[in-house]
C-alpha cells in the first residue's frame, strides 16, 4: 500500500509537529476551562460585532451594543459568525475557536 502521507514527512518530523499540536490542545483546552473575561481587556466589543452579525445579518458593517460602527477590521468577526452560525447559538466556543486555531497555523508555520 502506498504511503498516503509525502515523504518529506516522516517520522522524524512527525514527532514535533504532534508534540506541538499536543500543546496546543492543551492550553487551549486550559483557557477554555477558565473564567470567561469578556468585560476585560475591551472583548465585550468583538462579541457584540459577533452577535450583531450572526443575529441581525449586517455582515458589511457591525455595531456593538452601543450602536457605534466597528472599529475593528472584519475578518475576525465574520470567522466568529460562521462559528457561532454552525453551532447554531453564541457560545465562548464562537469566539475562541477561530483565535485558537489562528495560533495553532502560526506555530505550525514558524515550525
Amino acid at each position: 500500500m502506498p504511503d498516503a502521507l509525502p515523504s518529506s514527512f516522516s517520522d522524524s518530523n512527525r514527532w514535533p509537529v504532534l508534540f506541538l499540536i499536543a500543546a496546543w490542545a492543551a492550553f487551549f483546552a486550559l483557557r477554555m476551562s477558565g473564567p470567561s473575561d469578556l468585560m476585560d481587556n475591551d472583548q465585550e466589543r468583538p462579541a457584540a460585532y459577533m452577535m450583531d452579525c450572526a443575529r441581525t445579518g449586517h455582515w458589511a458593517s457591525q455595531r456593538d451594543a452601543s450602536g457605534e460602527v466597528m472599529s475593528k477590521p472584519p475578518l475576525y468577526t465574520w470567522l466568529a459568525a460562521g462559528v457561532t452560525l454552525i453551532i447554531g447559538r453564541a457560545s465562548l466556543w464562537g469566539l475562541y475557536i477561530p483565535t485558537g486555531l489562528a495560533v495553532l497555523a502560526t506555530v505550525l508555520l514558524i515550525y
